[in-house]
């Protein structure tokens, strides 16, 4: 009798425990679903995508008469500058073995070649321009070929020849330094407040405008 009831306590735990355990479960999985959802990824560019795998570098190349950093202007001029700037600071990453998308830090423009082999900064990712082999060399220099054109990266210079051989060198440059010319508030400061308007804020003309759009 006894064992009897011992052998019921016994199977009473273990049941509310599991009843504990499997509730626990339902919540703990509930609450990841609800976090996942509220952080999507919408945006299949190749470099935010597994940002934590992208490598921040300066490209350095040198010559007898040219020592210069490989950098991309807001213009989509590509373009090399004696010390290391925002504009040279780019983002690296492997979108698959070998290959390699770089992208300017600042400009948020894509290192580029189009048919001609030319260099240009590009905002959208275009594939067939914007993928560069990857080859390292035993001196830790690097060159780097277009997938798609199958010419080397090449940076003009303005005495000898272009530059085929690049060091990815450690940025130096603090990272603040991004943000402190630029102002989140230059929009608002550009309108003029009329006081003596029955507008002061121009809403009917942005509503006008807004309309047109839709329109």
């Amino acid at each position: 009798m006894f064992q009897t009831i011992a052998e019921a306590s016994s199977i009473a735990a273990e049941s509310s425990l599991m009843g504990w355990s499997h509730l626990l479960f339902l919540v703990m999985s509930l609450v990841s679903s609800r976090t996942t959802g509220a952080f999507p990824v919408h945006d299949s560019n190749p470099v935010l995508e597994f940002s934590d795998q992208v490598r921040l570098r300066h490209l350095y190349a040198s010559n007898e008469d040219t020592q210069t950093h490989l950098q991309i202007t807001p213009e989509g001029e590509v373009s090399g500058s004696l010390h290391q700037t925002l504009y040279s600071l780019l983002e690296i990453k492997a979108v698959k073995p070998g290959i390699l998308v770089i992208r300017g830090k600042k400009s948020g423009l894509y290192l580029c070649m189009d048919h001609t082999f030319q260099l240009y900064g590009s905002k959208a990712y275009k594939e067939e321009d914007c993928n560069f082999r990857e080859v390292p060399l035993k001196d830790g220099h690097v060159l780097y070929f277009s997938e798609r054109h199958r010419a080397s990266l090449a940076l003009k210079t303005a005495k000898g020849p272009p530059l085929t051989q690049f060091l990815p060198m450690q940025n130096t440059i603090p990272l603040e330094e991004m943000f402190i010319n630029s102002d989140p508030f230059e929009g608002f400061r550009k309108r003029i407040l009329d006081v003596e308007s029955d507008d002061p804020f121009n809403t009917q003309s942005d509503a006008s405008h807004y309309r047109h759009v839709l329109d």
